[in-house]
């Protein structure tokens, strides 16, 4: 996949910088970048649309439209894509969390926490990508694995939940299934037999908590022995995840 990534910053020095590391990033890693530079809040709008970028590199204090103001526009219409703000001030970093920041870098920035900042957006991005391999009676239906709400298991076979309301029962056993969905991050084992993706879980901070209630308004059991572990590791996820700009 070729990620197309602007970088908007009213100083050309700090600009250039961002498309050198972005080059040496291409190369260490083997990926594919087509880059955009602006100057301005106003310029960049004249070349954007959703989904025209994945990432953005884009500096906090700009003549004009600052990078706050322009972060809260682009949050209205664009969830997807990442923003890496940029500051020679460590203090502006508590101004920009409500634009859900995949990072901050404080300028002059080493190419280390450059390279952290892309792993860090570029994950998302993969992790969306992912597919899984639904084996049914007859056949194989393929599903994203962003998709999928849960995972139960039927006795030998394996029940497979959509966020889109979608239902697949899998020949495959539950044990199969959570082998492969067990080792992203996002997917949590409640409860013997029921695998959940975290994304799709609301977040309470009550350690009592009996089950775990999805967006969707289902509920799952926990394990009572490692109820606490269970919920902890929810709150965890959910807090990294904002941190990180997830949404």
């Amino acid at each position: 996949m070729r990620f197309r990534i602007a970088v908007v910053d009213d100083m050309s020095a700090d600009c250039e910088r961002i498309v050198q590391m972005l080059a040496q990033y291409q190369v260490q890693n083997g990926a594919a970048f087509e880059v955009t530079v602006c100057h301005t809040g106003e310029e960049f709008f004249r070349v954007y649309h959703k989904g025209a970028f994945q990432i953005i590199f884009l500096d906090i204090c700009m003549e004009g439209m600052d990078g706050v103001a322009l972060s809260q526009r682009l949050r209205i219409s664009d969830e997807a894509i990442r923003i890496i703000f940029m500051s020679t001030e460590h203090e502006y970093v508590f101004d920009v969390w409500r634009s859900q920041p995949t990072s901050f870098l404080c300028k002059p920035c080493s190419y280390e926490k450059f390279a952290e900042a892309m792993d860090i957006a570029l994950t998302y991005f993969r992790q969306a990508e992912k597919h899984f391999m639904v084996k049914l009676p007859r056949s194989e239906q393929s599903v994203k694995q962003s998709d999928i709400l849960s995972v139960v298991a039927d006795n030998h076979s394996t029940i497979i939940r959509l966020v889109t309301g979608e239902r697949y029962l899998s020949t495959a056993t539950f044990s199969e299934v959570s082998e492969i969905l067990g080792q992203e991050p996002n997917f949590l084992l409640c409860n013997r037999g029921v695998l959940i993706n975290m994304d799709y879980a609301k977040c309470k901070n009550r350690m009592t908590d009996e089950s775990i209630e999805m967006l969707d308004g289902t509920f799952y059991p926990i394990r009572v022995r490692i109820r606490k572990q269970i919920l902890q590791e929810l709150s965890a996820y959910h807090i990294t995840k904002k941190l990180k700009g997830g949404l």
